[in-house]
C-alpha cells in the first residue's frame, strides 16, 4: 500500500496554509465522497483521504489522512441511525455523535489510521445490528494530485478532471470504480462514476454552468466494496481513496 506521510511538522504547516487560505471561503471543510450500495442497512468505510498543497517554499505537497466510518440503520431496509454499540476498524476504536461513527486523526496520530493489505472490522452489535468480527481482503485505493485544473474553472468551458496514475500517492490498483465530482458552494454536485481504467471524466460547460460561482471542489475518487449478509442485516464495506482539491468557479 503506497500510503506515505511527510513530517509531521510539514504536515502541521501544510494545515495551516489551507486553513488561511479558506478562510474567506464558504467552507473549509471537503465533503467525503458518497457512495452507495443498494440494498445495505449498514455501511462501513475505511478513506484515504488526500489534499494536494501548496507549501510556501517547499512546493506542492500531498498529504494522506487514513480515517473511517459507520453507520448502522434500524431493521431491514430502515432508515433511523442505530447505536451498534462499540465499533473498531484495525484495533482502533471510533467515536460515536448520535450513532454516527468515525475515527478522528488526533495531534499525536496526525496521520490517523495506517491501512495494509486488508481491513479489519469489529462491531458489538446491539438490537438489529449484528455483532460483526469481518476482515474485508482489500487494500484502501489512494488518489494523487488531480489534473485538468488550476485553482480558477471557468464554467464556460468544458472542464477534464482527472489525476496521474502514476503519480507517487497515488495506488488504485484495488479499485473497482473511479467517482469524479465537481461541487458548488451550495453543495450542488456533478457526477461521474467510471471504470477502474479510467483516468479522467469531461464535465461540458453546459452542465458547469448550472453550478453557482465562488468557492467550489473538485474531488477524485477510487473505490471497492463487498455487501455482506448476517441473517438478512446486509452490510456494505467499502474501502475508498479520494483527493478533493478546492477552486473558484467563475
Amino acid at each position: 500500500m503506497k500510503k506515505l506521510a511527510p513530517l509531521a511538522a510539514l504536515l502541521m504547516l501544510a494545515i495551516a496554509c489551507e486553513k488561511t487560505e479558506d478562510a474567506n471561503s464558504q467552507s473549509s471543510t471537503p465533503p467525503t465522497p458518497s457512495i452507495t450500495v443498494n440494498g445495505a442497512d449498514a455501511v462501513l468505510v475505511a478513506i484515504n483521504t488526500s489534499s494536494t498543497t501548496e507549501v510556501p517554499v517547499i512546493g506542492t505537497t500531498t498529504i494522506v489522512i487514513g480515517t473511517a466510518s459507520a453507520t448502522f440503520f434500524d431493521g431491514k431496509g430502515g432508515t433511523t441511525r442505530q447505536n451498534a454499540e462499540k465499533v473498531e476498524c484495525i484495533g482502533e476504536e471510533l467515536t460515536n455523535e448520535s450513532n454516527a461513527y468515525f475515527y478522528q486523526p488526533s495531534q499525536t496520530n496526525p496521520s490517523g489510521l495506517s491501512f495494509g493489505g486488508t481491513v479489519g472490522w469489529k462491531v458489538a452489535g446491539n438490537g438489529d445490528v449484528p455483532a460483526i468480527n469481518e476482515v474485508y481482503n482489500k487494500e484502501v485505493p489512494q488518489v494523487g494530485a488531480l489534473t485538468g485544473a488550476g485553482s480558477e474553472v471557468n464554467r464556460t468551458s468544458d472542464l477534464t478532471l482527472g489525476f496521474d496514475p502514476n503519480d507517487l500517492y497515488t495506488d488504485i490498483g484495488s479499485a473497482d470504480s473511479i467517482l469524479f465530482n465537481v461541487i458548488d458552494k451550495n453543495g450542488k454536485i456533478l457526477s461521474q462514476t467510471k471504470g477502474k481504467s479510467a483516468t479522467s471524466a469531461t464535465f461540458t460547460a453546459a452542465e458547469l454552468g448550472t453550478l453557482a460561482d465562488g468557492f467550489a471542489f473538485l474531488q477524485v475518487a477510487a473505490y471497492n466494496y463487498q455487501l455482506k449478509d448476517y441473517s438478512g442485516y446486509k452490510v456494505a464495506f467499502i474501502n475508498q481513496g479520494a483527493n478533493t482539491k478546492s477552486v473558484t468557479l467563475k
